[in-house]
């Protein structure tokens, strides 16, 4: 019972991963096809803030861990992955969207009509990299 729950779950988490690209592209699409701030449909909008919360708070429990791969390759391909490994696959898929919404906005030469969502996950990875270099560098904070 407890791997077919994990199964499901993983299942949910991959649609998951795979509408928030889609999100990401569809808003970067629009905002290169129109003239100023393009108009995103609510749910979209509302999906991509609520996946973008909860893969940036994942991002900054993992940077708060330590993950060890106790499984060789071949032996992770062949079992579900392990918390850790999702937690690791979650935040290296956040940052990679992240980037593709620059892309985007780099695409339309960062200007300040561009769709808002796009600035505000340009500005998320500011966030990301500055958080990832005070933790890998162990600054203490405040």
């Amino acid at each position: 019972m407890k791997e077919t729950v994990r199964l499901f779950l993983t299942i949910l988490l991959v649609i998951g991963a795979l509408l928030y690209a889609a999100g990401v592209i569809y808003v970067g699409v629009q905002n290169l096809q129109a003239d100023g701030d393009p108009t995103i449909p609510e749910v979209i909008n509302n999906f991509l803030s609520g996946m973008g919360t909860v893969l940036a708070l994942n991002l900054g429990a993992f940077l708060g861990i330590s993950t060890t791969f106790r499984n060789g390759i071949g032996k992770m391909a062949r079992e579900l992955p392990t918390q850790d490994q999702l937690r690791l696959y979650a935040s290296i898929f956040y940052v990679v969207m992240l980037f593709v919404a620059v892309i985007f906005w780099a695409l339309d030469g960062f200007s300040p009509a561009s769709a808002r969502l796009l600035q505000e996950m340009a500005n998320s990875l500011v966030g990301v990299l500055i958080g990832a270099i005070t933790v890998i560098l162990g600054v203490e904070q405040g």
